[in-house]
């Protein structure tokens, strides 16, 4: 640099804390006056004056003036959030066009009408086999469950469906279904408790996810398909297109609300019975939204443990295999997986290492996140008679289901009990019916006709 000159220069965006951004607004000023100069494409600002001019244009109200607007300039711009990509999918068949563009489905319908009846009687057929393709496919399902844990096949799907990071959370871009969760909880509550042969191997576990997937997709074919008629020209009445369409709601989006909504509703509707509901089954509302809250905290406390011991044995396992390479034996319990993995490059034995480590974190899944009624009772610090009254109430056991449960209805036995229980251990579903208290308000009483006014579709206040 020359003697008696000023250099100033500028790096890229990402390499510059915050506090460097009034630097950039005055370089960006003297590049508005004419007095600095880009070096590179993309690279640095530089502005290279005599000390003496870079004073005289900073204390000119021009010069002011410029590093103001470019600062302002570069505040609005730090602001604009980076658009995020909008998902887009479409579907084409014989006379229908289907596009999706992030949560916003659009059909534009072009057949004749031969070709819609064509299509209605395509459609009916469909509806009259699905039933049977669905049983079919359940049945598999049965069979390769069979092999593994039931208790802990329940909290691994409902784990990997039901678990989202609320801060990229996009509903429409989620994958997981509360669908799935649920059908896979019944199809396993039919029979008896089985505590598996094998391990869940994730080639295991993927084939049971397709399948699963597919038995979704088949349920709401069958219920799009239910109205198609060859022998009607026009569309659908009304009443038949609420069906459909309250159905399918059930299916993919449940609730109207969010969780505090439901909760005001469950306390405007239940404090005039709260006397009575104590006394008839052992607990009240106010004790529900505990138990509700404190369940949350238990799954999401025993998940996280797991995850925190997941990454020790990681460190553990990386430490004894770095130890081996140099000579040194591992601890006896370590032996074998380090002796298979510490011939393989630093970066294969990395890899197995953070596969292993996942995989254990979802390893007696059942374990990691039930819990019993002395958890609830010292995190809520509620009597453990009621908290054990709950349980009762709202808990399903193995061999509760029908045994010739295929095809699910809207309306099912995990929302009137969404506890699923094991040895005194328990698994929460994704929801919490207040028809379970509904059905012990006094029939017939003015309260109840009051409450019936009221009734609205089930509430959710638990979740996993």
């Amino acid at each position: 640099m020359r003697e008696g000159h000023a250099s100033v220069r500028l790096l890229p965006r990402s390499g510059v804390p915050r506090a460097s951004n009034e630097r950039r607004a005055g370089v960006a000023a003297l590049a508005h006056l004419g007095l600095a100069h880009v070096g590179k494409p993309g690279g640095e600002l530089v502005s290279v004056l005599p000390p003496r001019v870079f004073r005289q244009q900073f204390s000119s109200r021009e010069g002011q003036k410029a590093h103001l607007v470019a600062a302002a300039r570069m505040r609005k711009k730090r602001k604009q959030k980076r658009p995020r990509p909008v998902e887009y999918e479409s579907f084409e068949a014989p006379g229908l066009t289907m596009e999706r563009l992030g949560r916003f489905i659009s059909f534009k319908t072009h057949r004749t009408t031969e070709e819609q009846k064509a299509l209605n009687e395509h459609l009916q057929q469909l509806y009259r086999s699905l039933p049977t393709t669905i049983t079919e496919k359940a049945r598999r399902l049965e069979q390769l469950v069979r092999e593994f844990d039931s208790f802990d096949l329940i909290a691994l799907i409902s784990i990997t469906n039901l678990l989202i990071d609320p801060d990229r959370y996009v509903e429409s871009e989620h994958k997981g279904s509360s669908l799935i969760v649920e059908y896979a909880t019944l199809l396993l509550l039919k029979g008896p408790y089985h505590a598996g042969q094998r391990i869940l191997m994730p080639e295991d576990f993927t084939q049971i996810s397709n399948l699963l997937q597919e038995i979704q997709d088949d349920l709401k074919l069958l219920t799009m398909t239910r109205s198609a008629n060859p022998d009607r020209v026009g569309p659908p009445s009304e009443l038949e297109e609420l069906q459909v369409s309250t159905e399918l709601y059930e299916l993919g989006v449940r609730n109207p609300a969010y969780e505090h909504h439901l909760k005001a509703v469950l306390a405007e509707l239940f404090t005039p019975f709260a006397e009575s509901l104590a006394s008839t089954i052992g607990f009240d509302h106010t004790d529900v939204l505990r138990i509700a809250s404190a369940v949350r905290e238990l799954t999401s406390r025993g998940l996280a443990e797991r995850v925190k011991q997941a990454r020790a044995n990681r460190e553990e396992l990386s430490q004894a295999i770095e130890r081996r390479r140099r000579g040194s034996e591992p601890p006896n319990h370590l032996r074998e997986i380090v002796s298979r993995l510490a011939p393989l490059s630093k970066k294969e034995a990395a890899a197995w290492v953070t596969n292993l480590a996942s995989a254990w974190v979802f390893t007696l899944a059942g374990n990691a996140v039930s819990f019993d009624d002395a958890d609830i009772a010292a995190l809520t610090a509620l009597d453990r008679a009621r908290v054990k009254a709950f349980l009762r109430e709202f808990a399903l056991s193995f061999g509760d289901i029908p045994a010739d449960f295929y095809v699910p209805t809207a309306s099912h036995q995990l929302k009137d009990k969404p506890l699923v229980r094991h040895d005194d251990r328990y698994l929460p579903r994704p929801w919490l019916a207040r028809l379970g208290l509904e059905a012990h308000t006094r029939s017939g009483s003015a309260e109840n006709a009051s409450m019936e006014s009221l009734r609205g579709p089930p509430s959710s206040v638990l979740s996993t």
